[in-house]
């Protein structure tokens, strides 16, 4: 009896070893397992890591934001970063308070207005929703398109050039006006669309502000391609992958969304307000005086199709053409896509856009279920 408990204790030890082993040779595994490089086709759901927050986490492995802000909730918080002081009046807050929802379905669609739109869409894709827009003026009658691509093209600043525009209206006219190139001036304050929209009321005609804004991994993403794409036949990837390291690393190879919507690239404005006020700034400002607003790519995000609903304008079809630019064997390393990461980071893109994606597509709503 003896020698069989012995035997039995020997076959435990045995397999604790082997258990043990097998943990270790898996571990090690996972960390030899190190991919130095991702192809131009990403998923970008594999790389978000990138975007987590720059602060403690409650546990010490690398959290999504979305989990970070889970787990503050169920440690008694209401989330980290400038998020949290952003989305618990929104979380509460019925659909039917934002102005997105605020449209009387029995009067569509609108017999005539004016359509102020902006987007940061770079690259191919940006173009190609402008020139949907603009095939609206030959589709239907009654419509016109002002879009200033240059400085030296405006005779009149930009903002008179609108209030011109606006100032009369036809009983069944449409005004297209892009808002993408102006002459400094934000749109994104209430006072001055709320005074537009007032002129336009009074016409009895209707203001349709919209804005569509761009996950902040695609953002760079497109951002790059075009940058290769413009850089030409010439262009040397190597140097090309420094410039573009250095760039991304600085924090300023391009102006981030939430800088262009509140201040139009200016940075010097900007930095008289943290983080957190931008963000909450721009929330208020969406949820008070934007009619449309969606992110590029979300499901249910179909701005052609919005816009035919609420103008009943025509079109040859309801969906933007897709970007076609060839990447010519371009791969991102994963150090330049983490300083994506930080870049989003650093410029408020990062909670600004998980904070519109919450509010405007519902990206949360299964936590509030759990």
């Amino acid at each position: 009896m003896v020698h069989q408990y012995t035997g039995y204790a020997l076959m435990v030890m045995a397999l604790a070893v082997l258990i043990s082993s097998t943990v270790k040779i898996g571990v090690a595994i996972l960390k030899t397992n190190n991919i130095n490089t991702l192809s131009f086709n990403i998923d970008y759901n594999d790389v978000n890591e990138n975007r987590v927050l720059e602060e403690p986490t409650l546990y010490d492995v690398t959290i999504l934001p979305i989990n970070q802000r889970k787990l503050a909730v169920e440690g008694g918080k209401i989330g980290p970063g400038a998020v949290s002081d952003v989305l618990p009046n929104f979380i509460h807050q019925s659909q039917q308070t934002r102005r997105r929802t605020q449209v009387n379905e029995n009067k569509l669609p609108y017999k005539c207005g004016v359509i102020l739109y902006n987007h940061y869409i770079p690259g191919e894709g940006g173009v190609l929703l402008d020139k949907w827009m603009a095939n609206l003026v030959q589709s239907n009658e009654h419509v016109s398109y002002t879009y200033q691509s240059s400085q030296d093209d405006k005779e009149i600043p930009y903002q008179q050039e609108i209030e011109k525009q606006i100032s009369s209206v036809g009983s069944n006219e449409w005004k297209i006006i892009n808002a993408k190139h102006n002459d400094g001036a934000s749109y994104a304050n209430s006072e001055l669309l709320q005074k537009w929209r007032d002129t336009i009321e009074k016409q009895n005609c209707q203001l349709i502000t919209s804005v569509i804004f761009v996950d902040p991994l695609d953002h760079s993403i497109k951002h790059t391609k075009q940058r290769y794409v413009d850089c030409g036949d010439s262009c040397n990837i190597m140097e090309f992958k420094d410039t573009m390291m250095n760039e991304v690393g600085n924090g300023d190879a391009w102006v981030g969304q939430l800088n262009g919507f509140l201040f139009n690239g200016d940075y010097d404005a900007m930095s008289q307000f943290t983080m957190k006020e931008s963000i909450k700034k721009a929330m208020v400002i969406l949820k008070e005086q934007f009619d449309i607003v969606l992110i590029d790519g979300e499901e249910g995000s179909n701005f052609a199709e919005e816009i035919l609903r609420l103008t009943g304008l025509k079109s040859d079809t309801a969906q933007i053409e897709k970007a076609s630019i060839s990447d010519g064997g371009l791969v991102y390393s994963k150090d330049l896509v983490s300083k994506f990461g930080k870049m989003s980071s650093k410029n408020g893109d990062a909670d600004f856009l998980d904070a519109v994606k919450h509010v405007y597509h519902n990206s949360l709503a299964y936590l509030m279920l759990q």
